[in-house]
């Protein structure tokens, strides 16, 4: 594999025959229009063999002094170029940043699927990024992990979840099989102690994915990647392990203490008789153990499950949690 050293810039501007302006860069010897969403993961170390404009693939490393590219397309085959790390990142965050503020301006741009909320979006995580990216998984600053449903419970059901600042709001799909799946995604994450994870939302059949790399201590480096229907920078951010794990769980099972006049036409079945369902779904004494901070040993059983069998027991017994695992 051939390695060349390139001092290219990306650039946003309007190319010969092109009606908008778009991100360009010189790539193995021509011009070609970025994607910037890529860009943006590029910026975070996140490109991994995705497409970073139209027919080319790049797994993009980025270190503190340098920039390491690995491509591939059908004309050129794998070629790798290094860059320097300044020029690379300055060019790419600049670029990215004046996109951001042509499309809060109304300006047309050469990517149809870049709206407001996309910009808004982008530019708060363009703003954190140098601080991110020039420390260390000790010094990182640990953010609060936020998780909230918006609205009563119905089919696709409204949530949001945040890390600082950076702010990421899909739909949960009334599937009931999902809500045993993202418990068993949950007590995953935390009884395996891999160094990865991925915790799948589901809407539809493309999940939003909270994937979660775990560092040394209690800090895990979080990355929400948005579920197909939408065109969103991925949310990036430091958190504190058990906090997450806290206020996601808590955050899931408040759906069920919501009241819903959602099932009042009959058709869906009885609120409570669901409610009381997913409520058993998702709730785990392993979760809650870990949150506490309850080590198991090899020869100690702890329950794994209970069964609530009321609205008003499930009432209790979620106040309950709240006083004992909020964060």
């Amino acid at each position: 594999m051939r390695i060349k050293k390139s001092t290219n810039t990306f650039r946003f501007r309007k190319a010969k025959g092109e009606d908008a302006p778009a991100i360009w860069f010189r790539l193995h010897g021509r011009d070609v229009k970025v994607y910037p969403l890529a860009l943006y993961d590029a910026l975070w170390n996140e490109l991994i063999d995705d497409f970073i404009c139209k027919g080319v693939k790049a797994t993009i490393s980025n270190f503190t002094n340098d920039v390491y590219g690995v491509f591939f397309d059908y004309t050129y085959g794998y070629y790798q170029v290094e860059y320097q790390s300044t020029t690379f990142v300055e060019s790419a965050t600049h670029s990215l940043t004046k996109l951001c503020n042509a499309v809060l301006r109304d300006e047309q741009v050469s990517y149809t699927h870049f709206d407001k909320r996309t910009a808004e979006q982008m530019l708060i995580g363009l703003q954190e990024l140098v601080s991110y990216n020039h420390s260390d998984s000790h010094s990182k600053n640990v953010e609060r992990f936020i998780f909230e449903f918006v609205e009563p419970y119905a089919c696709d059901t409204k949530y949001y979840i945040q890390i600082g600042n950076k702010k990421y709001q899909s739909a949960l799909s009334d599937w009931s099989k999902d809500f045993n799946q993202i418990r068993l995604d949950i007590e995953s994450a935390i009884i395996w102690t891999r160094s990865k994870a991925d915790i799948k939302l589901h809407f539809e059949d493309s999940p939003t994915i909270i994937h979660l790399q775990f560092c040394s201590g209690d800090k895990v480096s979080v990355t929400i990647v948005p579920n197909s229907f939408q065109d969103l920078p991925k949310v990036y951010g430091h958190c504190d392990t058990r906090q997450l794990i806290s206020a996601l769980y808590l955050g899931l099972l408040k759906i069920c203490i919501t009241e819903s006049d959602w099932f009042s036409d009959g058709y869906w079945g009885d609120w409570n008789e669901a409610r009381l369902a997913i409520y058993n779904k998702l709730q785990s004494c392993v979760i809650e153990n870990y949150i506490k901070g309850i080590t198991e040993e090899e020869f100690t059983y702890l329950p794994r499950q209970r069964v609530i069998n009321t609205v008003d027991e499930m009432k209790a017994d979620y106040q309950r949690l709240q006083e004992e695992l909020a964060m």
